[in-house]
């Protein structure tokens, strides 16, 4: 590694249409680290490091070694930093590359268009071979990001490869080189630990990093700490190995003056497994330690670290089992807990299975898991009515008996889309009943009993990622939507359970409350877990929805400037999670649905006071709480996933990630009147 000097210049922005402006850094790529110093201080380095055959190799789109045309901007995508934008046609990037081996590669673009059109060309000998041409589609917005990919054939070696653009309109984050051809030696992991040991990373001892500096650190054990951490600076580790399954807990050694925030990461960003949220703890070298936990998956694991946002330093972190008797749980089993850790940010496929506003078929479903996967997105609430007529008939052949009709289309295409879901590393499923409204006015117990069995048998050999939710939002029908008795809530559910648990004692059962899923109405309904294993069933979770204060979160609200608090935000989780830690005993918590019914209101979604609410909610307060969450997503009132086009429609996912663009600096702009 080099490190050198030199004076910064400003670089004119470039408006469409006028002069482009070409730059060839070499055989190098130069990161500037803090670009707000007239004299800046540079990391040089090359890009043909030494890879093993089945590597993915990612290249960022800004670090190019020469270009015509482009500009950078700071981007929204997952892991923050630039992204390369104002492509016009005609417009270029080349990149060095060193692959180990020649054969077949799947070539992954990170890429954002808000009107689609766009075309990129990979390119070889500047420009004279053609690998490959990707046709760049509407993703809904300039920082609405999707992942294409074809597969290419290249040779081994380093070499130049380019992008060429024959019709503008995108932007692009990055390309990744995944081998197919995948053979030859894997470099070992470092520090494969035993059942029971902690890994320790000190933080100045990363593989690769962008944007940070280190120093000289006064806290216990001298060395080096990591600093000058600024939003979307980012560090990535060397492999280690993870013995299996197991809930680890985190320590993170941190001073900071302001407080902070940075996400804990694997597979190059593509897996979120922690959120820190860091305090001040009096100074850059006044040194505390902040706890986490999350569910690690067995086999080879790369950390990353990527700041939220900056002004702090890290010395070190640490990775612990939380109980070595559960380091080796059985193979299909996963523990409440487990599962709450790994779920992270989630959506709802609403509207579809409930309802006849969208289609009901499996394209239309994959179109949207795919979207919000793709952005990292590792849970997905399917609302499904069973004993009600949808679209004209009902999922079980009679209402006042329960035994699902396994021969209905419908159930098919839901099989189908639960399966598909299901094949995506690290997604899990929560599938329910939904909007029963007969069964829950008519306390058919029996009913949802028979439901129950039928929906255990039918997906009995299914992972356990797949989570049953018992009866969503169990009011009744009558004018008042009044609360269903918590005796009869807790009897039917108690006699649901009992028929999954004969059938599978370690899929998880998740309960609620007994009208809206208020956080308030858990303690009424459940004083006690007797219905569901008293307390000892390592495989219950409880949920909740948050749409408070409705007068905001609700439809058909009027204007949405409502001047909500922090304390509207984060209330209601902790009154959950105060129960969950008494009556509960610990039982985790799921946050089923949220949002806001801006679309009663707007044709389109440029509220600031909106996009405030998301970029909090989880980000900042539930996955901080260890809340999973699944934002409603209806397609509709409260859309951000357009069926209509299959694409985003506004920028809320990105908002949900903690980061997102503003119409302008205003929290109650004009979007919100």
């Amino acid at each position: 590694m080099l490190i050198g000097t030199v004076t910064a210049s400003a670089l004119v922005g470039r408006g469409r249409g006028t002069p482009k402006k070409i730059i060839n850094k070499g055989s190098i790529m130069w990161q500037i680290n803090k670009s707000a110093l007239a004299a800046v201080v540079l990391v040089c380095s090359s890009s043909s490091f030494a890879q093993s055959a089945c590597d993915t190799q990612r290249i960022e789109a800004e670090n190019y070694v020469a270009m015509s045309g482009i500009q950078t901007e700071s981007t929204a995508d997952t892991g923050g930093g630039l992204n390369v934008g104002w492509i016009d046609a005609g417009d270029w990037l080349s990149y060095q590359v060193n692959l180990p081996a020649a054969g077949q590669y799947e070539v992954r673009y990170r890429v954002a268009s808000r009107n689609g059109g766009g075309v990129l060309r990979l390119e070889g000998n500047a420009g004279q071979t053609l690998y490959g041409t990707m046709n760049v589609p509407n993703t809904g917005g300039w920082q609405n990001w999707q992942t294409l990919s074809h597969s290419v054939t290249l040779a081994a070696g380093e070499q130049s490869i380019g992008i060429g653009v024959p019709s503008g309109g995108f932007n692009i984050n990055w390309l990744e080189f995944v081998p197919l051809d995948c053979s030859g030696p894997i470099d070992p992991p470092i520090n494969p630990p035993s059942n029971c040991a902690s890994i320790v990373f000190e933080a100045e001892n990363y593989d690769q990093m962008s944007g940070i500096r280190t120093q000289t650190t006064s806290d216990t054990g001298g060395g080096l700490n990591v600093g000058w951490i600024d939003a979307g600076d980012w560090l990535s580790y060397a492999t280690v190995n993870i013995p299996s399954t197991q809930v680890y807990n985190f320590e993170y050694r941190v001073a900071s003056p302001n407080g902070g925030s940075f996400n804990l990461q694997g597979s190059a960003g593509a897996e979120n497994f922690d959120t820190a949220t860091l305090p001040n703890t009096g100074g850059w070298q006044n040194w505390t330690t902040v706890t986490g936990s999350a569910l690690l998956p067995a086999g080879n694991v790369n950390f990353g670290i990527s700041a939220i946002t900056g002004g702090w330093n890290i010395n070190w972190f640490k990775a612990t089992p939380e109980s070595c008797d559960d380091i080796n749980p059985p193979s299909t089993g996963i523990t409440a807990k487990q599962a709450a850790a790994a779920m992270g940010k989630g959506f709802n496929l609403g509207q579809m299975f409930e309802s006849t506003q969208h289609p009901r078929t499996f394209n239309a479903a994959k179109s949207k898991i795919d979207a919000y996967y793709n952005m990292g997105y590792r849970n997905v609430r399917i609302p499904i009515t069973w004993t009600e007529a949808v679209g004209g008939n009902r999922l079980v052949a009679d209402a006042n008996v329960g035994a699902v009709n396994r021969n209905h289309s419908r159930l098919a295409v839901i099989t189908q889309v639960v399966d598909y879901a299901l094949s995506l590393p690290g997604m899990y499923v929560v599938i329910n009943a939904h909007h029963e409204g007969g069964l829950k006015t008519n306390n058919r117990w029996w009913v949802l009993e028979t439901l129950w069995a039928d929906i255990a048998d039918i997906f009995k050999d299914r992972d356990h990622r797949l989570l049953f939710e018992i009866l969503n939002e169990p009011h009744l029908s009558d004018a008042n939507k009044s609360p269903m008795p918590p005796a009869n809530l807790r009897f039917m559910t108690g006699k649901a359970y009992n028929k999954i648990r004969a059938i599978d004692a370690q899929r998880i059962v998740i309960i609620g409350g007994n009208q809206w899923f208020g956080a308030g109405e858990m303690a009424n309904v459940w004083p006690n877990l007797n219905d569901v294993g008293g307390g000892s069933d390592a495989y219950v979770m409880a949920t909740f929805h948050h749409y408070d204060p409705w007068s905001f979160s609700g439809d058909n609200q009027g204007d949405y400037a409502d001047a909500w608090t922090l304390s509207n935000v984060g209330n209601p989780m902790d009154i959950m999670q105060s129960w969950a830690n008494g009556v509960g005993q610990g039982m985790p918590v799921y946050i089923g649905e949220w949002g806001v019914g801006w679309g009663s209101r707007y044709s389109a979604m440029q509220c600031n006071n909106i996009r405030y609410w998301y970029q909090l909610f989880d980000a900042s307060y539930a996955s901080a709480k260890g809340q999973p969450t699944a934002v409603w997503d209806d397609g509709g009132w409260f859309k951000i996933f357009d069926h209509g086009t299959n694409s985003f429609n506004n920028n809320l996912a990105q908002c949900i990630g903690g980061n997102c663009a503003w119409d302008g600096a205003d929290r109650f702009n004009s979007g919100c009147n």
